[in-house]
């Protein structure tokens, strides 16, 4: 695994998170308007059963949140200790707005004061190092 793999792993991670608990709010709201279904007397209308299994299912995602909670505390524990050896602050601010925050570049460059072009190249540069550091080959040999 690369750095740059690594980094947007922890990206990818953070947005599945994300992901996974906007289908617990989904699956609640379904199981809300569904109680109250069941609530009124409509024969045969509605499934018991249903709000069963909506309740397993969010306990299911919920421990996949952990886990996956879990992993990406660890990979930004190992990012941020591979982070802070770089000397250059620029380049730690550039790599947490991308890898930590999901950052646009364009973004990131409006508050930096530079082209998105000088900041997508110093990303670029700054995994360079990385890559040679000896925190990488700690990690990834």
């Amino acid at each position: 695994m690369t750095v740059r793999e690594f980094l947007e792993n922890i990206r990818y991670t953070d947005m599945l998170i994300d992901s996974k608990l906007q289908q617990i709010k989904s699956i609640r709201e379904r199981l809300c308007s569904a109680t109250v279904s069941l609530g009124e007397k409509v024969q045969g209308s509605k499934d018991p059963d249903k709000f069963t299994d909506g309740v397993a299912k969010i306990i299911e995602l919920e421990k996949a949140i952990n886990a996956d909670i879990d992993k990406l505390v660890e990979d930004k524990r190992i990012a941020r200790e591979m982070i802070e050896e770089l000397g250059d602050n620029v380049d730690k601010v550039i790599l947490y707005r991308v890898y930590f925050e999901r950052g646009k570049m364009s973004r990131i460059a409006h508050d930096l004061g530079y082209s998105k072009r000088w900041v997508e190249t110093r990303c670029n540069e700054a995994i360079k190092k990385l890559e040679n550091s000896s925190q990488f080959s700690q990690y990834f040999a």
